[in-house]
């Protein structure tokens, strides 16, 4: 086989192409003179915008100019010599200054000053994290969502974000790497520092992979013991319930292996998933402190501290990653209410303490964020903050001027900002800053799974972002100019069939383009900067919670139907999704029209505003006025 290897190499040696590669770089022509850029700089390490190089000799067309950022190439938008126009890529995660080169066919040039990434000053002297993320609440990344307005099952089975809806991790290295936790905060991950709506195509993802492993040069620092305690407890007037005896046969699979309750033995059988995560939550009963043994397959948790290990022991020892451990089918991150109750949605109160660097340090930890998707969703079924459980609409005029323009907002995001007191910073507290991120992104699904992240867009912002002191909300908007470039995305894939019975799933079709995931995510992140005498840098203690969704998307300008092109089609002044005749099915042809008063042309109200003219329409299908719709005579002319 030696021999047969060395042949190959060199019969390929030996071959020569038909054609020569033309040279990229020759020599001659003029080499480029540049003189500046129109943007130096940009908050935030995402990248997206479009910005020129101007100067001398800078190529004359696309395809004969290269611009660098760093090591990232920039998309070439439009050249004319005299100027290059480019989409500037993602920064790296760390942030700061880069090199901006432009390279033609007669040489290259520097742009003086560079460009900047700033990622701000509470993370620059970053040199370890302790990363807190609780989806608890929320109902795809966690298990206890509860709301009035769900069905009671509506959650039940999603629990995409761990079996507790807790993660957490914690890295310390021996030299200073800015930023470096935000790869892991947030659903999937995200290096995101914007001020701004940023759009990338493709999307640069930088959590595919373990990255902290590929830190080949960045020692990490020997720190052992890591303990987050809720001080919660403390006023805890129930102490006997500060301790949860986990089931250790039911925590991180379905399937039970049998096992021993004194003298009787039980088989192995399967747990049916059919019945939700509660099914088998519910096997996880609390127990007296002498009942909880190990021997019988169950461990004794203390629910006030959060202790932390090292990962990947068994195949990779003194890894210096920490991931807690928590087991219990109960969330850690709860507070004390104003009337003293404990309470999950309050704020939390935690002391983060790492003997080895001598930190112990209290921090007050705002509530899980309420978000709420108050407009571009379809809200009228569910109560309007499960904007994680129905879909986006198309062609919201949300100014209600009678028209639909890509500058109107096509979703809104809203949220009860943390109107409480962080930690103040003093002492060993540097800074701290609640931010909220908002990701729409098309995730692709090819025949073996997941494929790619074709297009993105996001924007971080403060937590009071927008605030309305009226309704004591926050809020984002997405303009439609942004999400009308996202293709459209089908949920309808795959197929389901039983072999051995069980269901086997298959993914996406491969002779379609448009099987996908369109996932909106919203993380509110707060952080803490610690001064830390014993680490090469600052601490920065992280906590995130988070919620998302997965919906189709219909991009009208792949529309093949008259009910999601964004046109009223049969004049009634009703567009798609709002128009009677889409909500039934079918094409907006006026077969609904005179079923609902505010889609019968009458002013049934007297108010001089005609259906869709009338603010108090905002569907085809609702009544122009209280009275009409009650199903009662008010007027008595016998209608």
């Amino acid at each position: 086989m030696r021999n047969l290897h060395v042949a190959l190499f060199l019969l390929l040696s030996a071959c020569h192409l038909p054609f020569e590669m033309e040279d990229y770089y020759d020599g001659t022509g003029q080499p480029p003179q540049v003189q500046g850029i129109s943007q130096t700089r940009e908050e935030g390490n995402v990248g997206g915008d479009i910005v020129s190089i101007y100067g001398r000799s800078l190529g004359g067309d696309t395809k004969s100019v290269t611009v660098i950022f760093g090591s990232q190439n920039a998309e070439v938008v439009a050249a004319d010599g005299q100027s290059v126009k480019i989409r500037v890529p993602q920064g790296p995660i760390q942030g700061g200054r880069v090199e901006v080169s432009v390279g033609t066919m007669g040489g290259q040039a520097k742009v003086p000053g560079g460009y900047t990434y700033d990622i701000g000053d509470l993370v620059k002297d970053q040199a370890g994290y302790v990363l807190l993320q609780n989806g608890w609440e929320s109902c795809r990344l966690g298990l206890a969502y509860t709301n009035s307005a769900l069905p009671e099952d509506a959650c039940d089975g999603w629990a995409s974000q761990g079996q507790t809806g807790i993660t957490t991790r914690a890295t310390f290295l021996e030299a200073a790497f800015p930023n470096m936790h935000s790869m892991y905060q947030g659903w999937g991950g995200s290096s995101d520092q914007t001020g701004t709506w940023k759009l990338q195509s493709p999307a640069q993802s930088v959590n595919s992979f373990d990255q902290e492993n590929a830190y080949k040069d960045l020692l990490r620092d020997d720190v052992r013991g890591l303990q987050v305690v809720n001080l919660a407890w403390d006023d805890s007037d129930a102490p006997e319930e500060q301790y949860w005896c986990a089931d250790l046969h039911n925590l991180a699979t379905y399937t039970f292996n049998g096992g021993r309750d004194g003298d009787e033995i039980y088989g192995a059988t399967s747990i049916d998933p059919s019945g939700g995560i509660e099914s088998w939550l519910s096997l996880m009963d609390e127990a007296d402190v002498e009942r909880c043994l190990e021997s019988d397959g169950n461990r004794l948790v203390d629910m006030r501290t959060l202790d932390f290990c090292e990962t990947h022991e068994a195949d990779n020892p003194a890894t210096r990653v920490f991931q807690a451990d928590w087991l219990p089918g109960e969330p850690f991150f709860f507070g004390v209410n104003e009337e003293g109750d404990w309470d999950k949605m309050a704020e939390s109160h935690v002391q983060v303490k790492i003997p080895d660097l001598r930190v112990s340090e209290e921090l007050v930890l705002p509530p899980p964020a309420a978000f709420s998707g108050t407009q571009g969703f379809d809200v009228q079924t569910f109560d309007p903050a499960i904007f994680t459980l129905v879909g986006p609409l198309t062609c919201e005029d949300t100014n209600e001027d009678g028209d639909f323009t890509l500058d109107e907002a096509a979703f809104r995001i809203e949220w009860p900002p943390f109107e409480g007191e962080l930690t103040p910073n003093e002492g060993n507290v540097k800074g701290s800053q609640v931010r909220v991120r908002v990701t729409f992104s098309m995730f692709d699904i090819g025949w073996l799974g997941g494929s790619s992240m074709p297009i993105r867009a996001t924007v971080t912002v403060p937590d009071f972002n927008n605030f309305d002191e009226e309704t004591g909300r926050s809020f984002v908007d997405m303009p439609s100019w942004l999400i009308y470039q996202f293709p459209t995305v089908n949920l309808s894939w795959g197929t389901t069939q039983s072999l051995g019975g069980s269901s086997t799933y298959t993914w996406g079709d491969p002779e379609s383009n448009d099987t996908a995931y369109f996932i909106v995510t919203v993380d509110r992140i707060t952080e803490y900067t610690l001064n830390v005498d014993d680490l090469a840098g600052d601490l920065v203690v992280a906590y995130v919670t988070s919620d998302e969704g997965i919906f189709d998307w219909n991009n009208p300008l792949d529309s093949g139907t008259t009910c999601t092109d964004c046109v009223d089609s049969d004049g009634d002044g009703w567009v798609d999704g709002r128009d009677p005749d889409c909500a039934r099915g079918g094409e907006e042809n006026n077969a609904t029209f005179g079923d609902y008063t505010c889609n019968d042309g009458v002013d049934n109200d007297g108010d001089g505003l005609v259906d869709s003219e009338d603010t108090d329409c905002a569907y085809g299908t609702d009544t122009e006025s209280p009275e009409c719709g009650d199903f009662q005579d008010n007027d008595e002319d016998g209608w």
